[in-house]
């Protein structure tokens, strides 16, 4: 089993690299992207093990979701909101906001259990 702090070492090596590339990719074709929408989504986390349950689910179902496009301006948000959502909210003309109105439960299909389960948070952890 490979230990998890070379996991995470690997990990933000990869982070480090699609930010150079992403940041080179960008410049060269930035007077041809005025008006497009361009929606950036990562994959899940770092899939790594950890006895903080809280900890374990923030860190292997974090996805990161940047757009840009001419109405926004840069914010970095931390609410808890699905990326399923997100996408629909920017892309969906049809999209009602707060589709989570409270009564609906937000759930994540649990890699270790192969089940759906019940999750209220997991941006509040111990680090």
């Amino acid at each position: 089993m490979i230990p998890q702090k070379k996991i995470l070492q690997q990990h933000y090596k990869e982070i480090v690299c699609t930010n150079y590339y992403l940041d080179s990719f960008l410049e060269k074709i930035k007077n041809k992207i005025d008006n497009l929408e361009i929606l950036l989504v990562s994959d899940t986390g770092t899939k790594t093990e950890d006895n903080d349950e809280t900890k374990y689910l923030r860190d292997n179902y974090s996805v990161l979701f940047a757009i840009k496009n001419n109405n926004t301006d840069y914010k970095i948000y931390n609410n808890f909101i699905s990326s399923q959502e997100l996408f629909s909210k920017y892309f969906n003309p049809k999209h009602k906001e707060n589709i989570n109105d409270g009564n609906s439960k937000k759930k994540i299909h649990d890699n270790r259990t192969y089940k759906f389960i019940e999750i209220s948070n997991f941006l509040n952890s111990k680090d």
